[in-house]
C-alpha cells in the first residue's frame, strides 16, 4: 500500500516539472529577440527588463534629528510595498529603438487618466513632439492604471503609438503613489540608458527644450532631483487630501516637490524605486516620493528648475477653460 502510495505522487511530481518545463520553454520560444544597447554585450532587453538590472544600493535610513517624518518610515519593512502588478500593455523597446545612438537623455514620463484619450494625442502633437534638443534624444511614455471600462480602445491606442504602459491596479486618484511607483520600476527596468527622467502630469504644458537646456548645463548627471515648485505641505485629516492617523501619525510632512513636475537623474530614480519597495507608502505620491523616500535615501537636496512655473505650466487649475484648450494655446504662444 506504502509503495503504490509513493508511486502515485512521484508520479504526480513527475508530471507537474514535465508540463512546468514545456511551458517555461514555450515562454522562452515566444520572446522577442533580444537587443544589445550600449555596445555592452552582457546587456540585453527582453520582455521582463534589460538585464543587468541597476545596481540596488544600501541606502542609510537614518532619521535625521530635524525630520519631521513619522519614525514609522524608517523601520525595517522589508517587502511592505512590493510593486509586482502586471504590465497589460508594456513598449518594452520603448528606449532602445535606435541602435545607432542608443543613449537616451530625457525620458519624459507622463502620469496619464486612462480616459483621457483626446489629451494624449494633444500633447503627442504639440510640446511631446520635441524629440531631440541640441543632438539630446528624447523619448515619451505615457503611464496609466487599468480602467475596464474603456481597455479596448486603450488597446487600440497602445498598437497605434507604442507609448503607453498600463499596470494592473484600479485607475483611481489614490492609486496615484502606484502609478509613480510603477514609472519609477519601469524607467529601471526598460529605460536604463537614460541620463534623467522627468514626471509629469497630463494636465501639465512643458517647455521641453528648456528643461534639456538646463540639465545639459549641470556639471555632473548624478543625484539630482529638480522640482518645477517646492513646498511643505500640512498634514489633513478631511477633505480631498484627508490623512488618516494611521498612515501618517505626524503633524508635519517635509519639503517635498509639487507632483505635477519635477526631474530626477538615473540614480535617484533607481534609488527611489527601490527604496519604496520596502517602506509604508501613503497616498499623497509627491510627499511619499520627493520628500519621504527623498529623505530615506540620504543627502540628496531639492533643486529649483529656474522659471519652474514657466517651464512646467499647470494648465489643469483654474477651470476658466478646458484644459486641453489652454494646452494648445500655450503651445500655440511658444511657437508664436
Amino acid at each position: 500500500m506504502k509503495l503504490k502510495r509513493f508511486v502515485f505522487y512521484f508520479s504526480c511530481i513527475l508530471l507537474i516539472l514535465i508540463v512546468w518545463s514545456v511551458a517555461s520553454s514555450h515562454k522562452r520560444r515566444n520572446r522577442p529577440t533580444n537587443y544589445t544597447i550600449n555596445e555592452t554585450p552582457t546587456k540585453h532587453i527582453t520582455i521582463d527588463g534589460i538585464f543587468p538590472l541597476p545596481t540596488h544600493r544600501v541606502y542609510p535610513n537614518i532619521k535625521r534629528e530635524d525630520s519631521v517624518i513619522p519614525m514609522r518610515f524608517f523601520k525595517s519593512n522589508f517587502g511592505k510595498s512590493v510593486h509586482n502588478f502586471k504590465w497589460l500593455h508594456n513598449p518594452h523597446t520603448r528606449c532602445v529603438t535606435n541602435t545607432t545612438s542608443p543613449d537616451i537623455f530625457l525620458l519624459v514620463a507622463v502620469a496619464s487618466a486612462s480616459w483621457e484619450f483626446e489629451r494624449r494625442n494633444l500633447i503627442r502633437k504639440t510640446w511631446a513632439s520635441v524629440n531631440e534638443v541640441v543632438g539630446k534624444n528624447i523619448v515619451y511614455v505615457f503611464f496609466v492604471g487599468n480602467d475596464r471600462t474603456n481597455n479596448k480602445k486603450l488597446e487600440i491606442e497602445f498598437n497605434e503609438h507604442q507609448d503607453v504602459v498600463m499596470e494592473d491596479f484600479d485607475e483611481t486618484y489614490k492609486n496615484l503613489t502606484l502609478k509613480t511607483q510603477g514609472q519609477l520600476k519601469w524607467i529601471t527596468y526598460f529605460c536604463p540608458n537614460t541620463k534623467y527622467a522627468i514626471h509629469v502630469d497630463d494636465d501639465v504644458f512643458v517647455d521641453i527644450k528648456q528643461v534639456v537646456n538646463m540639465l545639459v548645463e549641470q556639471t555632473d548627471d548624478k543625484r539630482k532631483l529638480f522640482c518645477a515648485k517646492l513646498f511643505q505641505p500640512k498634514v489633513r485629516r478631511e477633505g480631498k487630501w484627508e490623512m488618516s492617523r494611521r498612515d501618517y501619525p505626524g503633524g508635519g510632512y517635509p519639503l517635498s516637490c509639487v507632483g505635477w513636475c519635477y526631474v530626477m537623474s538615473l540614480d535617484v530614480v533607481v534609488d527611489l524605486y527601490y527604496v519604496s519597495i520596502n517602506t509604508h507608502l501613503i497616498h499623497l505620491e509627491d510627499v511619499t516620493f520627493t520628500g519621504i523616500l527623498r529623505e530615506k535615501i540620504g543627502n540628496l537636496g531639492l533643486i529649483q528648475i529656474p522659471g519652474g512655473n514657466k517651464v512646467c505650466q499647470h494648465k489643469g487649475w483654474p477651470k476658466d477653460k478646458p484644459t486641453n484648450v489652454k494646452l494648445m494655446e500655450a503651445w500655440e504662444e511658444l511657437n508664436s
